[in-house]
């Protein structure tokens, strides 16, 4: 049974609002777990979602915690949500200026041309470079291959620019070193540059 949109909204609201106030970016794994415990077992957020579903973790973890990068910068149907006082484009430029010092050193991220599906933006180069714009798309490594079609659907459409495909990766959860061979290989075959970053 789905939870009621109202009830859905107040839910995630408050688990925003914790997510903001506790930092939940820089938290560890086992802070978030301690985390989750706390909202599973408050009557306010787990409670309410036990009258809908099963398992209140996997709700929250598969809804707004994974929502949430997306969310931040203004994407999605929970980006309302996120309260007053919340800049998305803010989180944008930081989140641009991050993804290009991990991928593209010294290119300029254009923060306004963030889109989704997959995530990517146009970058431009240092100013002591005479070359063309390009577009880093950034995904997960179980993504890639979303990354590598949207690259070759922009290429087939006549979009001259070059794409950077940028694998995520987080510490406590890293990309196999036999994967990031995988899509090295997969994109030099399809002419495309690849980056395992950190976020």
């Amino acid at each position: 049974m789905s939870l009621p949109r109202d009830v859905r909204d107040r839910v995630v609201r408050r688990i925003y609002a914790d997510m903001r106030s506790i930092d939940w970016d820089e938290l560890s794994a086992r802070e978030r777990t301690r985390q989750y415990d706390l909202w599973v077992n408050d009557p306010e957020i787990g409670g309410i979602i036990a009258n809908f579903k099963d398992d209140p973790r996997h709700w929250i973890k598969d809804g707004p915690v994974k929502e949430w990068p997306r969310a931040k910068i203004g994407h999605g149907s929970y980006a309302r949500l996120l309260g007053e006082g919340h800049d998305p484009a803010a989180e944008r430029r930081r989140l641009a200026e991050k993804i290009v010092r991990l991928t593209l050193p010294g290119w300029v991220p254009d923060p306004d041309s963030i889109t989704e599906k997959p995530m990517r933006m146009v970058v431009r180069p240092p100013q002591d470079q005479e070359t063309d714009s390009r577009v880093i798309a950034w995904a997960n490594s179980d993504n890639f291959k979303h990354l590598l079609w949207a690259a070759l659907e922009a290429v087939e459409s006549d979009d001259h620019r070059s794409w950077v495909l940028a694998v995520t990766e987080t510490f406590e959860k890293p990309v196999a070193a036999d994967t990031k061979a995988l899509h090295r290989r997969i994109a030099r075959r399809c002419q495309l540059q690849v980056e395992h970053i950190e976020l």
